[in-house]
């Protein structure tokens, strides 16, 4: 029966990547006298860091440590947020819980485009301004971007997707939503928390699963969608409206518990609802647990072309 509990046992520090990961640390003169401790003459330091029951190698040459990270947990989302604040205040749609933030700045930019730019940026106000800004600054993407790449991402999702899918579960909401500064937000807002019904619970898993569907999906009604790499995730596709949707709603839930006074949020203690640390920890959980995941249930790590075009993908959403 041990035998059989211990197949069953998550061990990431004998997982092949965690392996081959000490492995290229030894190698830069790393002393491996210590398998839980490494000193080189360098000062690289390696340690199995375990923490909310994960095991982990950890180097201060290649991690941030948690004082570090403090400061992004006071920074949230500048731009969205600015953008909810200047509709709010000429009260124009743009901060409402059913406003949709991409519709609305497209329209922005499409009367300003109709005018042929005879409108003057002076004339325009701040928060229409901010609108049309934001919705071409979107409108590009970044120049690190390989279409063909993140298309090859795109597949190693949908190819592994029971694997990724548990993982998500198991790993990144179980294991996520454990950690206390972050189940402050939960209980604030009453998301995936007591006092919400478990069919409001799945709903929102369900929100999650539609926003993986709609970056990873391409329309397969439309022919020239269906042959056109990452279609979805383009700008105007229903993958990229979708991600910053997610913005816009981040940015509506830490505007209101910021200005819920009845909630007397602590900043000091907390950081800002929803801040960028959280963020980067979403985004690990999305990308990093979900490789170590399919290794785990595969019994092997995908190739290394296969785990940095999956990277590139979260890179880019």
């Amino acid at each position: 029966m041990d035998g059989f509990k211990s197949f069953f046992t998550f061990d990431p520090l004998n997982l092949p990547s965690s392996r081959r990961l000490l492995h290229l640390l030894e190698s830069s003169n790393v002393d491996n006298s210590d398998t839980q401790q490494h000193q080189s003459s360098s000062k690289l330091r390696v340690e199995a860091r375990s923490k909310l029951g994960q095991t982990v190698y950890w180097s201060s040459q290649h991690h941030y440590s948690a004082e570090e990270l403090e400061p992004y947990r006071q920074i949230g989302d500048e731009e969205m947020d600015g953008l909810l604040e200047l509709c709010a205040a000429e009260g124009i749609p743009g901060a409402g819980r059913f406003d949709d933030i991409v519709r609305i700045s497209a329209e922005a930019a499409q009367q300003r485009e109709e005018s042929n730019n005879s409108c003057r940026e002076d004339s325009m106000s701040p928060a229409r301004r901010a609108l049309v800004d934001f919705y071409m600054r979107y409108s590009s993407p970044p120049s690190f971007v390989d279409w063909a790449q993140l298309q090859r991402g795109i597949d190693v999702f949908v190819t592994y997707a029971p694997a990724a899918g548990t993982s998500l579960y198991y790993r990144s909401l179980v294991g996520g939503f454990s950690i206390p500064k972050i189940t402050e937000v939960l209980f604030a807002t009453r998301y995936l928390a007591p006092p919400s019904p478990p069919e409001k619970v799945r709903e929102r898993l369900m929100d999650t699963g539609g926003f993986l569907a709609a970056c990873m999906m391409s329309n397969e009604d439309d022919e020239k969608d269906s042959q056109v790499p990452a279609a979805a995730i383009r700008p105007g596709g229903q993958g990229w409206a979708a991600a910053l949707q997610v913005r816009h709603l981040h940015a509506r839930v830490r505007r209101s518990i910021l200005k819920t006074k009845s909630l007397n949020w602590n900043t000091k203690e907390f950081g800002v609802p929803i801040n960028q640390e959280d963020m980067g920890a979403t985004l690990l959980s999305f990308s990093v647990n979900v490789l170590v995941g399919i290794e785990f249930v595969a019994g092997a790590a995908l190739s290394e072309q296969e785990q940095l075009d999956y990277l590139a993908l979260w890179r880019y959403l």
